[in-house]
């Protein structure tokens, strides 16, 4: 079975909430193919769909001390650590994909979401911006800043964002 085709099937299972069975494979595929930070981020992945965030970071992790450098990898552990409400690791996830990627949209608009998991409104701004100024496509980031407009008081800037969505 080509790779395509294992991520195919993978996402298969995925949607059909079949996690076991996409575990499965992939922990056969695993030993079969030698990139292993590919297969292990989307196992990573699989556990996190299936809120299993301690094994989900535990494979990221693995595949981040395999490969530092992958930015998928940070991206990946910022949003683990998020849902499992480590707001501390998030951060360091976000500000380490920054560092390694400074035009990456998702980077950026993940360190604005970790700031406005911790309430820092204010600063969630300018990484919020950013990533729209990256890629102006997104949406959620957009309201995003106006909501943060909002709860900073600044009503007739919230509702130019809102307006423009």
């Amino acid at each position: 079975m080509s790779d395509g085709e294992i991520f195919a099937k993978v996402e298969r299972s995925i949607k059909a909430q079949d996690f076991r069975a996409a575990e499965t494979l992939l922990l056969k595929t695993m030993k079969e193919r030698p990139d292993k930070t590919r297969w292990l981020n989307k196992l990573a992945e699989i556990y996190y769909k299936a809120n299993m965030f301690g094994r989900a970071q535990e494979a990221a992790f693995i595949s981040y001390n395999m490969n530092p450098q992958r930015e998928d990898t940070l991206h990946l552990l910022c949003a683990i650590t998020g849902a499992s409400g480590d707001r501390k690791a998030q951060m360091e996830w976000a500000l380490k994909a920054v560092t390694l990627n400074h035009r990456s949209f998702v980077a950026f608009n993940n360190l604005g979401s970790a700031l406005f998991s911790m309430g820092m409104f204010a600063e969630a701004l300018i990484p919020f911006e950013t990533a729209v100024a990256i890629n102006p496509a997104l949406f959620e980031t957009k309201a995003n800043i106006g909501i943060i407009h909002h709860k900073l008081g600044h009503s007739d800037k919230a509702i130019e964002v809102f307006e423009s969505l």
